[in-house]
């Protein structure tokens, strides 16, 4: 395979019909998504596409996330350099296609680092970069379109740091920011 991955957006989906599943992992500093098959013999790159935006090489923090909609129809990536990239997959190829972006902008000293989580029903992406929580509609054409402010952090500090980060969506159908 050619170049280096990222190493925070690793995710995967089992494909349809089968024990296996898909990896997808985007390039740095490239528009390339490299696709792995993971199978009862082990992993292997089953391919690689361009597709999107390239990736801001100005930008030197890329905390983000990568994530599939439950229902395995969509892919999304994001981080406060790049924004959201927001793919439908198939998951009988692996193919990404159908891109839709949302620029996004916040980044700076104090706000480094974003994640993003799929609704239960697949249709809403929350997306939070530390200091808000926002709701992006993926029914809408146009994803600024579909944007709503959720929350803002309250400015709350201790030892650690209590903005938001990471999110996930649990068995409960619940979606969990820490």
């Amino acid at each position: 395979y050619e170049g280096r991955i990222q190493a925070d957006y690793l995710t995967a989906i089992s494909k349809p019909y089968s024990k296996d599943w898909w990896i997808v992992n985007p390039a740095e500093l490239d528009n390339r998504y490299y696709l792995w098959s993971l199978t009862e013999e082990g992993i292997m790159l089953q391919d690689s596409q361009k597709i999107g935006i390239i990736a801001d090489d100005e930008c030197i923090d890329k905390w983000g996330d990568g994530r599939f909609s439950p229902d395995g129809t969509k892919y999304a990536y994001f981080n406060l350099c790049d924004g959201l990239s927001l793919f439908d997959f198939d998951r009988e190829s692996g193919k990404l296609s159908n891109i839709r972006q949302l620029d996004w902008d916040p980044y700076n000293e104090l706000n480094i680092a974003g994640a993003i989580e799929f609704s239960p029903n697949s249709r809403f992406i929350y997306i939070t970069d530390q200091v808000e929580l926002h709701q992006v509609d993926t029914w809408e054409n146009n994803l600024e379109d579909g944007l709503e402010f959720i929350a803002e952090w309250d400015g709350f500090i201790d030892l650690v740091g209590t903005t938001f980060f990471a999110m996930s969506l649990a068995p409960d159908c619940n979606i969990y920011v820490r």
